[in-house]
This record gives structure tokens, sequence and C-alpha cells, in this order.
């Protein structure tokens, strides 16, 4: 079959890329005919393939929804068949009920009591009738005074009241504090005021004489001060046993419940009651104390006309008879019931089994409509490779460039013994020029969106050798979504500066390792991160993404474990922005200028970091370094990356950032998202002699390295999940990357990240009983999922927007957070909007607020201030508060807080926690976990302490060393860098030193369970000139229990404590004496040392 014949000769590039998509997707009965018609019709390739596609999808979305309509008709039908069962159940059930109720009130007995007269029990609710008394049912004594000193109350034979003291006279009076009240019929419960409607705690006692009783786990409960008795509610549930015995009623039981409904005595009077001869029913209204009471009068011989006292000779036998009724009336009763339970359980099982039926018949024919569409794709495939195969055959025929180079035919022959360099070099050399040139030259990314089937970055693959195509996706906070159906598949992180924030090293690689897994189960092999930049601009709008905070040292720890953990699950990581893109206003025309010192010692080293641990790839920015844009400038990315650094990877631009032909000559290796025609065939032909050869080198090494890319016989330690364009669409779009454990480890970077700023009279923890008043409209953020995949660069309280942004399907609120830890202890009224009068309304009562700020950042753009959104409210209210004011803060990085701070009672910031923000947030403030997390930024006192982006050309470094925190040793600022307080408190006692050696031990002297970051500060010599103090080591503890102690190692670099010689162009040792400091932040040292070099 000559299909390229058919098709009108040999094809050009164009023609091949879309005959290759038209014969992946179409299907064909018979490929001979199908191939014929293509050939002889008139659209061209790509109509035909947009043609069949269109029919493919069509039918498959016709065949979905029929499938879905027949599922749907099903469940609807099983549903209604299902509440109609229940319904019919529910209606016996209760018929069944009310016809039981009505035969135990038709039983009517009398209740014989030995005494000398004669008293009456009703059933709870049913008037003065007499009946048959059971568990839960209300007891009623109707009688003004009870006679002392004799007399034996029983009911069906059981003693009730057995020798009963005293008048019936009970006291209120509080057996804790012995307070003694008149008034109202109430008891006095731990310091709490009962009255007859109130419910009691199981095991109370309801004391009847003048004596105490008392019993282990009870509560005691003192007499009442009125004559008569009582009525009394007791609940069934979980009744064991009424013990009545001698002078106390009490319920041995956990589930019982008793109630003190009212009071009844006689109309005779408060003293000598009843001895007139009239009786009367007393009742007070219990929802007015002024109320006088109200008598009901039933005559002198209500008693008598209600039932004639008994003989108390009562035979023993009529007393065993009517036990045995009694017997007899519980094994019946407790057979119906049985019976009417294995009714309803048969009922329900029958119903259980119809719906069982209809779900198994739904799951046959999904399954069934499942098979069919895997078998259609199976044979798709099929055909698919078998024209892909005589497509190949053709094109070496038909490609005259291609019969001119030298090929392999076969690539496992590479050079399969003469080690990696050797595999590399060998792999390069059998790459045609077209070949190598498709790996530096990004491909498939449209305005703002990804065409169909591609990634944020992709490089082509080269299928004749098994090079695998490179697809790249954003970090910041995660997988990058760009599409509606992303949402929820992966992970929306906490910020890199969060992550950061928690200053551990080990949680950073768990990061690491996370996102590498979410990346590569989203079929991509590359993850644009991490961001780097040292803080220079308090405003930058992507401080949020860059971990290093204010610090180089903090930023090459982070790094190194970062990468580390990405790389090893088979993801190349890109270091960024390099170099000096400190800010995003002007970002694309801005020209940092600062000096070699300066770039070597502050801003270049968290990017050495990075080569030392091997990352794959740098990215170059948008900005000017002194005067030459990043991406094509020759002593920054040859010479201080490549020569002086060592890097062996490949360097890519930022988006858009080449502006001009010849960058690969500067150190440029690839070129992002392409298509700009920068590195055409034809300016590459341009390149110095061998730099082809060197970009191609740097790539696929480093593919190698992370187990991308297979030689020989060795195959790759990750295979290939897809390849650009069509084979990616369903993992990019559709594939869960998510986890509960990622969720789970999201939580632990948010929680640890929080750090406690201010905490005055140790109102944190928040513990029950309490109630907070939660207001503020942050404390309950919106997250418009719509409007963000509409404008890119729109952020919100959980995430920042741009390149970096992850949405999250169902963000956690601080005020729903709070909710769902709060606990039965904790009661929570909220006021979800900045009205300060509203707030104040809602803490009346409250003990006290949570009150909330934030704000958020995005690419492109730096913030227009370091206030927090709700600045203003936050500040009133603080100053109004009567009762103790927490703030809770989400940032996106440096704040300034003084206007609120020096009144609030507790300060707190979170760095954008993502989707588990309002989870962290509870799991601090009630004490789940102890604050661990420091200030990687300064918190200004003022914003004019900031330095400004810069608005005009050149935009010079003049503070030199003193970036951040070090340039504001000497000013006043709210909270400092590395500052963090704990629930807890720690003792450092150095052990050891030993040169650059130290041992200290770190010990919690609180009364709760912490963790602390150790840091370690040095001073150079007064005569170098060095910034007064500088942050050159940190480790965190493990979680310390009170009185538990660790010990922690330090081993101080000796390039730690050299400095950067323009002269020599490199660093050199600086002698004299380094004062030493182990510290809580930046302004608490704790321990100190001296080493001389």
């Amino acid at each position: 079959m000559d299909i390229l014949g058919k098709m009108g000769g040999p094809m050009n590039e164009a023609q091949k890329k879309l005959y290759k998509k038209l014969l992946k997707n179409i299907e064909a009965k018979d490929e001979e005919d199908e191939l014929a018609q293509m050939a002889a019709a008139k659209e061209t390739p790509a109509e035909t393939y947009a043609r069949k596609l269109a029919i493919e999808r069509k039918s498959e979305e016709m065949m979905r929804a029929k499938a879905e309509r027949r599922l749907a008709k099903k469940n609807e039908k099983e549903e209604e068949a299902m509440k109609l069962k229940i319904e019919r159940l529910k209606k016996k059930e209760y018929e069944e009920r009310k016809k039981k109720q009505e035969e135990e009130d038709k039983k009517v007995k009398e209740i014989e009591i030995k005494t000398h007269k004669f008293f009456r029990l009703n059933k709870f609710g049913k008037g003065i009738a007499t009946g048959v008394v059971y568990f839960g049912d209300s007891i009623r004594v109707n009688e003004s005074w009870i006679p002392h000193g004799f007399g034996e109350y029983k009911v069906n034979g059981e003693v009730l009241f057995d020798e009963l003291h005293g008048a019936g006279m009970l006291e209120k009076n509080n057996s804790d504090t012995g307070e003694h009240e008149e008034g109202r019929e109430c008891l006095f419960h731990k310091n709490r005021r009962i009255c007859f409607t109130d419910e009691l705690l199981p095991g109370t006692h309801i004391k009847l004489t003048g004596k105490t009783h008392h019993s282990p786990g009870a509560t005691i409960l003192n007499r009442l001060k009125k004559p008569g008795h009582f009525r009394v509610k007791m609940d069934v549930g979980g009744v064991q046993s009424l013990n009545l015995a001698e002078d106390a009623f009490q319920v041995n039981t956990s589930a019982a419940r008793v109630t003190l409904l009212e009071d009844y005595v006689p109309k005779g009077g408060e003293k000598g009651a009843g001895r007139d001869g009239t009786y009367a029913e007393k009742r007070y209204d219990f929802n007015d104390d002024t109320a006088l009471p109200t008598y009901t009068d039933h005559g002198e011989n209500w008693y008598s006309e209600k039932a004639p006292p008994v003989d108390k000779n009562i035979d023993a036998a009529e007393e065993e008879k009517k036990r045995k009724k009694k017997e007899w009336e519980a094994r019946l009763k407790a057979k119906q019931d049985a019976k009417d339970d294995a009714e309803k359980k048969e009922e329900l099982a029958k119903g259980k089994a119809e719906k069982a039926a209809v779900e198994a018949d739904a799951k046959k024919e999904a399954e069934q409509f499942a098979k069919e569409l895997e078998d259609k794709k199976a044979n798709l495939i099929k055909k698919r490779e078998a024209v892909e195969a005589e497509m190949l055959r053709r094109e070496k025929n038909a490609d005259a460039k291609m019969k001119q180079e030298k090929t392999l035919s076969c690539p496992t022959l590479h050079a399969q013994n003469s080690g990696a360099d050797d595999d590399i070099a060998a792999l390069v050399a059998d790459m045609t020029t077209a070949e190598k040139y498709s790996i530096l030259n990004g491909v498939g990314f449209a305005t703002k969106i990804q065409l169909s089937g591609y990634y944020v970055g992709n490089e082509p693959a080269v299928e004749r050798l098994n090079i695998p195509s490179i697809k790249m996706q954003d970090a910041a906070q995660g997988f990058r979504t760009t599409d509606e159906r992303m949402v929820g598949e992966v992970t929306a992180w906490p910020c890199s500066l969060a992550a950061a924030g928690a200053w551990d090293v080990a949680l950073m690689e768990d990061w690491g390792h996370a996102l590498g897994k979410e990346h590569r189960t989203k079929g991509a092999n590359v993850i644009l991160g991490p961001s780097v930049n040292v803080h220079r601009v308090a405003k930058g709008g992507r401080n949020a993404e860059y971990l290093s905070g204010e610090s180089p040292k903090l930023g090459e720890e982070m790094v190194r474990s970062y990468v580390r953990g990405v790389q090893e699950e088979g993801v190349m990581a890109v270091v960024k922005h390099f170099a000096l893109n400190n800010q995003e206003n002007n970002r694309n025309t801005v020209d940092s200028h600062a000096d070699e010192r300066t770039m070597q010692e502050v801003y270049f080293l968290p990017f050495k970091a990075a080569v030392d641990e091997g990352v794959a790839s740098f990215m170059c920015s948008y900005n000017l370094v002194n005067g030459t844009h990043s991406c094509g400038n020759e002593d920054l990315l040859q010479r201080d990356l490549k020569d002086r650094m060592g890097f062996e990877g490949f360097v890519m631009s930022d988006w858009w950032a080449v502006h001009d032909a010849g960058y690969q000559n500067a150190g440029l290796d690839m070129d992002m998202p392409g298509d700009d025609g920068y590195f055409s065939s034809d300016n590459l032909d341009a390149s110095d002699e061998g730099r082809i050869d060197d970009m191609a080198t740097r790539v696929l090494t480093q593919m190698k390295k992370v187990g991308l890319l297979g030689i020989g016989d060795s195959p790759a330690k990750f295979p290939n999940l897809c390849d650009i364009p069509n084979d990616c669409d369903d993992l990019y779009f559709n594939a869960t990357a998510t986890s509960p454990s990622h969720s789970s480890l999201a939580l632990s970077i948010a929680t640890q990240s929080v750090a406690l700023l201010k905490n005055s009279d140790s109102v944190l923890p928040i513990t029950g009983p309490k109630t907070i008043a939660v207001v503020g409209s942050a404390c309950d953020a919106g997250n418009n999922i719509s409007a963000m995949l509409k404008v890119w660069d729109l952020g919100n309280y959980y995430v920042m927007g741009g390149s970096g942004r992850v949405i999250a399907a169902d963000p956690v609120s601080i005020v729903r957070g709070l909710k769902e830890g709060a606990g039965d202890s904790i009661t929570i009224i909220e006021s979800t909007t900045d009205n300060l009068d509203e707030a104040l309304t809602a803490m009346e009562g409250a003990d006290v607020v949570v009150t909330c700020g934030a704000t958020t950042s995005t690419e492109g753009h730096d913030r227009d201030s370091l206030l927090v959104d709700q600045d203003d409210f936050i500040t009133s209210l603080v100053e109004a508060s009567t009762i103790p004011s927490v703030v809770l803060l989400n940032t996106p990085g440096a704040t300034v807080t003084s206007n609120f701070s020096g009144k609030a009672t507790a300060v707190l910031n979170m760095f954008l926690g993502g989707q588990v923000t309002g989870t962290a947030w509870s799991n601090i403030i009630y004490g789940v976990e102890s604050p661990s997390g420091k200030l990687p930024v300064t918190f200004l006192k003022s914003e004019d302490d900031a330095v400004e982006p810069c608005s005009e050309n050149p935009c010079v470094y003049d503070e030199k060393l003193e970036v951040g925190w070090r340039g504001l040793i000497e000013k006043d600022v709210d909270f400092c860098f590395g500052h963090g307080l704990s629930y807890t408190e720690f003792d450092y006692d150095i052990k050891s030193n030993d040169g650059l050696k130290f041992e200290l031990s770190v010990e919690n002297t609180g009364k709760t369970a912490g963790r602390e970051v150790v840091q370690l500060y040095v001073t150079y010599p007064e005569a170098e000139d060095a910034p007064p103090v500088d942050l050159k080591g940190f480790k965190k503890t493990g979680l310390l229990q009170p009185g538990q102690s660790e010990l922690v190692q330090f081993n101080i670099d000796s390039d730690d404590l050299r400095s950067w010689s323009v002269s020599v162009g490199d660093f050199v040792t600086v002698p004299g004496d380094f004062k030493i400091e182990f510290a809580s932040s930046s302004r608490d040292a704790r321990a100190t040392a001296t080493v001389t070099i």
C-alpha cells in the first residue's frame, strides 16, 4: 500500500504533523479504503481529521448520554420505591406504638402503700389518673406532709421510701459553699442554680431528710426549703436501676436524666399543712418570679374519693401473685418487642436487597458501556500503530535530508559501556541537527492558555531515539490549575514562604517529594520551581513564592531540601528567577544594579546551593542586570553561573524573556515558551562552534540524571507517561494527583508555619468552657473559582495570583476551622463583616474576640500597601474591646501591624495557607499544637522603613549587604526577623565547643509540648566591612515534652565565615574573632561563644 503516493508524494513537515494527528484519532473499518478515500477527497488532511474526530466524539457523547439517562431513570425509580417502603414502615411502627399505648392506658391499678394515709402515683402527662408505673414515668406524691418515724411506702410491692425522717422539709443549701438562699424552688449544682424545669446530671441526689447522704461520685444537693413534695421525670434511656433506699433518690447510670418539674403543697399553708382536713394543689409560675401561687381545691375527701385506703395487713400470697403477674407482663412485653424488631429488620433487609439488585443492574450496564468504549479504544490504538509503522518506513525513504545525515537504525546501540558522559555524547552524536534544535525551543503555548494537549511549557519528543517530550508546569503552591476540571485534583498547598516559615528542612523535603509526585501523576516531568529570590522589596508581588525570605542562609537550606525531594521523584526542578528579580513593577524593563560582592554574598547564595544540590535547570529573569537583560547576559549566565558556580544543567528563559537572536551564545540553552523565532533554525545555525551540542548535552544529561531517559539496555527509572500533544490530555485534565496524605502534609506545613507574635496574659491557647466571638470579613473569606479562572493573576486570602496559583476547590475558612475544632465546651458567635457595631454586638457575653486580617498579592505588579485590607476595622475593634482580643493574619509577606498590635492581646501570622488555612488556625488557637513558626521577614513599624520598588532606571541596590532585616538592626520594628513565640519556654546551654563544632542542649522548661527553632547568628570582626550580624545556620528540634531536652549540633561551614573578593573572583578567608550567638530570634540571643579564624 503506497500511502505517500496516494497523498501525492512526500509531505512537508506541517503535512506530516497533521497526518500523524489524523492517524492517531480516526477509526477505519478498512484501513486501505479509508486512506484511499482521504487521498481522493478534496479536503485537506486537517479537515478530514476534524470531521472524523467530530463524528466520533458526537457518537461517544450520545452513547454516554443515553447510558446516563437510563441509569438516572432507574435510580429515580429505585429511590421512589425505597421512599414508599420507608413510609409504610414508619406508619406501621407508629400504629403499633399507638395501639400499645392505648392498651396500657386502659390498665388501671391501685397502688398499695403501707402507711396511715393513702397515696397515689400517676403516669407523667396523664393528670391525676392512676396507672402502672414504669421507668420513665412521673411519680407524684399527693400529700401535704410526711410524718416521721414510721411507715413504708410501696409501689407494686417494691419499697420506695422506707423510714423517712423529718417532715419533708427541703432546703436550698449549697453543699460546696454553705450558702443559704430563700426564694424560688431551685437547687444548686456545682455552684449553678437549677430550678424545677432544669436538667440535673446523672448521679444527682435529691435529699428528702435533714441528714446528709454521700455516695461515691454523686453530687450532693441539700434540701429545698418548702413543705410538701415534688414531681420528678426520669429518662428511660440507659436506666439500670433505681436506688431509693434510705433517704436518697438516686439514678445509678450515666445515661439517665432526672428533672425536677413541679412542687405541690396543700391549701392549709406553710406550717401544719393538711391538718385542716382539706387538700389543695399549689402551683407556681416558674417563668415569673413575682407571680403568686395558684390553688386547685380538691375537697375534704379527695383521697378517699379517688381510692379508699387498703388494709395494711396484705397477705403474703397476694403479694407473690402480684409479683409473678408483673414478671409475666414484662416477659410478654419483651417477646412482643422482639417480634416487632424482627419484622422491622426483615422489611429493611428486603428493601436493601431490592436496592442492591437495582444497583447491580446499573453497575452491570455501566461496565458493559465501559467495555465497549475500551474495545473501541483498543481497536483504534491497534490500527494507529500499524499505520504509524508504515508511515515511519515511508518517511525514511521520502526525507532527503535525513538520507544525507548519519543515523542509527537502532537507538539501543548507543555506547552502552562507555560511562554516563559517553552515553550522552553518543546520543547527541546520533541526533540530527533538526532533532537537536527541537529540544531547545519550546512549542505549543498560546497566549495565557495552553493549546489542547500541552502544558505550560513543552519540548517535543524525539521518537526515533526514544527521547520523551519535556512537559513543564508551574509550582508556587502546587500543580498550576489552568482549567476548571483540574480544580480539586491537585493540592492547593500553603505558599512557599509559609513552608520556609516553618524553618524545618525535613518538612520542606517532604513537600518536595509531594510536589514531584503530583506533577508526575499529571504527566509533567519539569516543575517550574523553586523560586528563591531574597526579599529586597517588602511589597514584592511574588514574595509569597520566594522561599528565602530576607535571608540567603534560609534560602540555601530550604532550596536544597526542595530540589532533593522533587528530583528524587523523577521530576526536574527549575530554580528561578536568576537574577536580581526583586520586584514585579516594571519587571520587563527594570535595570537592577548591584555590586559584585553584594550579588555573591546575598542574592546568589540560594542559587549556588541549588547548583550544589544538582538542580536540573535555571530560569533567567525578565529584568536587566547591570544594563543587560538577564537571559542574554553573558557575565551572569556564563561567567557567574556556569564557570564560577559550576552549573552543569541547562538555562531556560522565563516566558517571552528573550529579546533578540544570539542569546544562546551568552549562555541561554532553551527558549521558552518558544515559537517566537529567536531560536529558529537560521538563528541557531549561527551559534558558536560546539554550542548546540553543549546545549543538547546539558538537557539530556539532566533528563538521564533524574531518571527520565533510558540509555542502551538500561530503561528509564521513571517511565514516560505521555507525550505531547495528544497523549497527555487525559492526565493533564482528569488525573487526580492529590491524596489524604498530601492534605495531611499541607496541614502540617501550615500549622508549623504559624508565628505567634504576641500573647499577653497567655490568652492563648483557648480552652473551654469559653464563648468566642469571631468577627471580621477575613474570617470567612470567599473563593470565587469562576472569577479566578477568567483572570490569571487574581488571588485571594488562600492563594496568590499569577502563574504559581493553584485554585482550591473548598478551602477551609478561619471561622469554619474554629467551629469544626471547637468541641462541646467552646461556643462560637460570628459576625463576618467589617461593621464595628455588629462586631461589638457579637462580642457581648463573649470571653474573647478573634478577628482576622488578610491581604494577597500576585505576579506582574507589587503590593500597594503593607497593611492588611482590614487594618482600620481591626484597629477600631481592639481599641473598643473590653475583652481579650486575638488578631489572626493571612498575608503574602512582610506586613505593618503597628496600628493594632500594641492594643491587641495576641497577634499571630500565617503566610497564605492554601486549602487547609482554617484547620491550621484551629490547631494553633485551641492548643492542638504549640506555635513553632518563625518570621522569615520583618514586620516593620512603618512602611517608610521599607525599600520601595524602583520606578526609574537604573535601580541601584545602594543598601548593598544590608538587605532586609540586616539593614534594620538599629531600627525599632514591630516584630523582628526570626521572631516567633511558643506556648512553652526553652532554655539553651552550650555543652561543647570544638572549633566550628558546637553541641547545644535545648530544654523545654514550660508546661506544654513544643518545638523550638535554634538560630545561629554570626557577628564579623569589626574591621571587616560586613553587616553587624548575619544568620549562618538554624536547627528545629523535635516535639519536646515538658522537662525534655534535645542535643542540637552545629557544624559551621568555613565558607559561611568568608567574604567575596572582587580582585580574586572568589570567596576568601576573613581573619579575626567571630561572635557566635544561639538565639530564638535575631534579637533574642540565649547563648554566645567566640570563634577565631
